[in-house]
């Protein structure tokens, strides 16, 4: 059998590319129909406010250029081949041999408009890669029934599982000798070339499978696997490449024996145990001493990889597996309810363990961990409507699922999954605490509470204490809780871990006309929005409207010249801030040659304008530094997640048999699909697509995301 496809896909759609439309903050009166086509100068390129009289500048007329000049082409290719040959010994006994090759294949340009005055910043590049996987596998298959009541299903094998991932890519560097020549040999410097062998891996296997049945009631499945990994495999070839795994499963199935209520059509339980192994990334534990540079006494200095040393013992990662369950139709058939309760635990996890960089490096590589996750699955499938021409049936899924920390590596109490709590912009990561739950959202720019103290200095109880502390600008015209503080302890602002996940999906037929509509939900968990939050710094998206004016809610007042405030103006933005002001902390306020000030030190902001000490801040100020990276804090971005999407609706015709045979067709049908319909329901402000910027397991940040997109496709299904 074989099977090759080739596509070309040209300027994709790059979730994040042109975030800066969002998060730069175009005013609300700019004119996008206009500037779309008005962006470039006279002779092409991006106009300038430098220029020789020929360029004039438009606002982001160099976004307009790229986005709609700049190349990005992709070709793939896929060719899956298989070959497999059966011979049967005897009755009992057969043979079996199977050969599979997956080959990708990859090719991409790019090209990069110029942007710069001198229109020589273009970019071209180039890249072809393969990923080559191929799988043997021989089998012996046993088969017999041992009596009238006992069959007896044996399988013994061994397998071998390889691939291989070589690249190589080459790209301009430092613009272009010639505007607008899209050549390697056109870099302004020398190109940038990269290639090699980026993945490989190679697994060996023996397996065996058994399963016994017993008056086709009770059965009872054995399995045993033994791998054997080359990545787990040390450079001087030591290691502990072979790792054994092993499942048992017992299932009972009622029978007509066994009377049951009369509600219950059929009855089946099931429980299993498994131990499943697993190895690492390829090259993962090969690292070894890289150059680093020379030293100020000319001395040459090297280091770790990646600056992560590798422990001499690593050991293959375990998961032990336990299910119980069981399935029942109810009322002749027409609901089959289904439950499930599992328990894993995954142990001696291969992971970088953060050190401190005293110690020369950033991580060593190491087992350790043990991560439980547990959960409930439910399914219930009903039969509405049952008839020759007509049917409905509506599904329902729920499924809540934990993991927990039961331990990390001896003395270890945190772990870093993903992301830098300290960096400039999200200042946000998951991290996983030993006792706690998986992927807490914690940042290192929390806030200050306030914490009153007497004379001395003492700590005193306050009804003010907690509160967060307040920051100035502009000699107290604004007023917000700066978020800036506690960068020596991690803040903890929410877990990620949904309370459940839920499904609905409903099937209407009447004669050939059929509805299918597929609901998805997710109920909790907490999320950090970029686009939230500096949507909101920006003031681009609805919810910074409150308080901007008096039509939105903002309070009106004649100022006294608080600050930097205009004595004698009229504002309408104002807003009263939660916060406490800094001990000793005074308020300026009067016509400039008669300033007078108020001690407002330990009051919260409410307490102070209603005493008439302080005027209210002001909401513009007070929203963009409230969020702002250098002054603000995460906790501003993070929201809990709840969301009920409507996925696809897909409605199918079956065409008359007698049209369809008059077509040279059978069983012919019309599709009509949209998929990724608008949210039913979502709980981000401003309907903002929930929608994680990677896919990786602890990844809590949602940032440069795509807008939600609906597709819809209409196609036709025949056998020929």
């Amino acid at each position: 059998m074989f099977h090759y496809t080739r596509s070309l896909a040209e300027n994709p759609v790059n979730p994040g590319a042109n975030s800066d439309w969002f998060h730069t903050g175009f005013p609300r009166n700019y004119n996008v129909d206009k500037w779309r086509n008005n962006y470039k100068d006279v002779d092409g390129g991006v106009p300038y406010p430098t220029g020789n009289g020929n360029y004039y500048y438009t606002h982001y007329s160099a976004k307009w250029m790229s986005m709609n000049h700049n190349y990005s082409g992709r070709t793939e290719g896929s060719l899956v081949a298989k070959a497999n040959i059966d011979y049967k010994i005897m009755d009992i006994l057969s043979f079996s041999l199977e050969g599979n090759i997956n080959q990708f294949t990859l090719s991409t340009e790019s090209r990069g408009i110029a942007t710069s005055a001198d229109r020589l910043n273009g970019s071209y590049s180039l890249s072809n890669g393969e990923k080559f996987q191929s799988t043997f596998d021989a089998k012996l298959m046993y088969n017999t029934d041992l009596n009238p009541d006992l069959s007896l299903n044996i399988i013994g094998g061994a397998n071998s599982w390889n691939t291989k991932s070589i690249g190589t890519s080459v790209g301009t560097s430092g613009g272009f000798v010639v505007r607008d020549f899209y050549n390697i040999l056109n870099s302004r410097l020398n190109p940038n070339v990269s290639g090699g062998t980026s993945y490989e891996k190679r697994i060996n296997s023996f397996y065996g499978y058994a399963t016994a049945s017993f008056k086709n009631s009770v059965f009872l499945n054995v399995t045993a696997r033994n791998d054997w990994s080359s990545a787990l495999v040390y450079p001087d070839g030591s290691g502990d490449p072979s790792y054994f795994y092993h499942s048992e499963s017992l299932s009972w199935v009622h029978s007509e024996d066994l009377t049951l209520p009369s509600a219950i059509s059929s009855l089946r339980l099931r429980a299993s145990y498994a131990e499943v192994g697993n190895d690492t990334d390829p090259f993962r534990i090969s690292t070894g001493f890289v150059p680093a540079g020379i030293g100020s006494s000319n001395i040459p200095m090297y280091r770790f990889e990646n600056s992560t040393a590798v422990s001499p013992n690593i050991r293959p990662e375990k998961k032990k597996s336990i299910e119980l369950g069981f399935n029942a139709l109810l009322f002749d058939g027409l609901v089959n309810f289904d439950f499930n309760f599992y328990k894993d635990n995954t142990i001696d996890q291969i992971i970088p363990l953060s050190v401190p960089n005293e110690s020369g490096i950033g991580s060593i590589l190491l087992n350790g961990g043990n991560i439980q996750n547990q959960g409930i699955e439910i399914l219930v499938d009903v039969a509405i409507i049952d008839r020759q021409d007509m049917s409905w049936n509506l599904g329902f899924n729920w499924t809540r699922n934990k993991d927990k920390i039961l331990e990390l590596v001896p003395g270890v109490t945190e772990f870093n999954l993903y992301g830098d709590p300290a960096d400039a912009n999200a200042a946000t990561a998951s991290y996983a605490y030993a006792g706690g739950v998986y992927g807490d959202l914690v940042t290192r720019k929390g806030y200050k509470p306030y914490q009153a103290t007497d004379a001395g200095g003492n700590n005193i109880d306050h009804p003010n204490n907690g509160i967060p502390i307040l920051s100035p600008r502009n000699g107290w015209s604004i007023a917000y809780p700066i978020g800036i503080q506690n960068l020596d302890s991690l803040h903890v602002m929410g877990n990620m871990q949904s309370d459940w996940f839920g499904g609905v999906n409903s099937n209407f037929r009447y004669k050939g006309l059929s509805l299918g509509v597929l609901f998805d939900v997710r109920w909790g968990g907490e999320i950090y929005s970029a686009d939230a939050r500096y949507g909101l710094h920006q003031g681009v998206i609805e919810s910074s409207l409150p308080n901007r004016d008096a039509s939105q809610g903002g309070i009106v007042w004649t100022s006294d010249g608080q600050g930097q405030n205009i004595y004698g103006k009229e504002y309408e933005d104002g807003y009263i801030p939660h916060g406490v002001f800094p001990d000793e902390t005074t308020i300026t306020s009067g016509q400039a040659d008669n300033r007078t000030s108020v001690d407002v030190g330990g009051m919260t902001y409410e307490d102070a304008y209603a005493q008439g000490l302080v005027e209210p801040t002001h909401w513009s100020g007070y929203i963009y530094r409230w969020t702002s990276a250098s002054t603000g804090t995460p906790i501003t971005g993070v929201y809990t997640q709840k969301w009920v999407a409507l996925r696809e609706v897909s409605l199918t015709y079956q065409l008359p048999s007698d049209l369809s045979n008059r077509l040279r067709m059978q069983n012919a049908s019309l599709i009509l699909t949209a998929r990724d319909l608008p949210f039913i329901y979502n709980s981000m402000p401003d309907n903002i697509n929930p929608t994680i910027s990677n896919n990786l397991a602890a990844n809590p940040l949602q940032m440069n995301s795509a807008p939600y997109i609906t597709s819809m496709t209409l196609g036709i299904k025949a056998n020929f």
